[in-house]
């Protein structure tokens, strides 16, 4: 079975995730110790991409990320396509 999103990007495919699940777990590491909420996911993408924004960083530029796989990666990766 497939699904159709109506939607025009992929961070409007993400919040509008974030606004229909936000107490649902989007984010866990293996084992479970960290489990993060898209609610808590959407608003911590906000705070980064604010954060990127401030340095100069905007639509457009590359944003290079050298991490393992870890959700501070997918948060950091998620706000850069949020500029």
């Amino acid at each position: 079975m497939s699904t159709t999103l109506d939607v025009r990007s992929l961070c409007e495919a993400f919040q509008n995730t974030a606004a229909r699940h936000p107490d649902t777990v989007a984010l866990r590491t293996v084992g479970g110790a960290t489990r993060i909420t898209w609610g808590e996911y959407a608003a911590r993408v906000a705070r980064i991409a604010a954060g990127l924004h401030r340095l100069g960083v905007g639509h457009g530029d590359t944003v290079a990320l050298m991490m393992t796989n870890r959700p501070e990666f997918h948060l950091c990766d998620t706000a850069a396509i949020h500029l």
